[in-house]
């Protein structure tokens, strides 16, 4: 086997390798948004008990973060 031949035979296996991977992931795809959900051992947020306060920081998460919270 001459030099150019196992060139030519590397790019090959090269270009059926990089087609491989690009339709690996065909018809895998779903529109549901991943869930996270976090736990903490205090929900009040300091010591707070001021519901309007809480609310606001609240908002402030899901605004600076875009993610939804519950």
């Amino acid at each position: 086997m001459n030099a150019f031949m196992k060139k030519g035979l590397l790019v090959v296996l090269f270009v059926a390798m990089s087609l491989s991977m690009v339709f690996a992931n065909g018809g895998k795809e779903t529109s549901k948004e991943p869930t996270l959900v976090l736990a903490t051992a205090d929900n009040t947020y300091g010591l707070s008990t001021d519901p309007a306060l809480q609310q606001a920081i609240t908002d402030l998460i899901k605004e600076k973060s875009g993610v939804s919270v519950s």
